[in-house]
């Protein structure tokens, strides 16, 4: 089952920018904006190579899942209090039940 549910949004969806995914991660996270550049150039990064992947290879939707995983992971890494880190866990829990078709 490789191809996602139409009811589900992807972040490669079209009009949601590198800049709208890296804010909604980050909603409510209080950061310095050099690390919030940082997000961003992670977000943009994931955003072009997902763009790559499904350009050539539409049907592999579970490896877009891994690669916004992988993302997360590296625009997590950035944060360095338990608060930063329980919003932006929230955020991204959000995304994965919007991503799956969940309430």
């Amino acid at each position: 089952m490789d191809q996602p549910h139409p009811a589900r949004t992807t972040s490669s969806s079209p009009g949601n920018s590198a800049e709208g995914q890296c804010a909604d991660l980050l909603e409510g996270v209080d950061l310095a904006p050099e690390v919030r550049a940082q997000a961003l150039a992670i977000v943009t990064r994931d955003a072009a190579a997902r763009r790559e992947l499904v350009a050539h290879h539409p049907h592999r939707f579970w490896d877009q899942v891994a690669m916004i995983a992988t993302r997360d992971a590296a625009v997590r890494e950035l944060l360095n209090t338990d608060a930063q880190r329980a919003r932006f866990d929230a955020n991204v829990a959000r995304w994965n039940r919007i991503r799956s078709g969940g309430p």
